[in-house]
């Protein structure tokens, strides 16, 4: 699995749980899945959708955008 991929999949993940509406008690509970399972990403996915605006998921997300 390319590098594209890995991102876009838990990225459109991401999306298609916010389009369902999930509340931040939902998206907070799947974060806790997410990282179980040690699939970071999603995990930070659903973590920007409960705190878009915190500065340590910022930092996160720019770091990842770097690579």
């Amino acid at each position: 699995m390319n590098r594209l991929t890995r991102l876009v999949l838990p990225l459109t993940s991401a999306l298609i749980l916010a389009a369902c509406g999930t509340s931040p008690a939902e998206r907070l509970d799947t974060a806790r899945q997410e990282i179980a399972r040690q699939n970071y990403l999603a995990a930070l996915e659903a973590l920007i959708r409960v705190a878009p605006n915190d500065p340590a998921i910022a930092y996160v997300r720019r770091q990842l955008q770097a690579r």
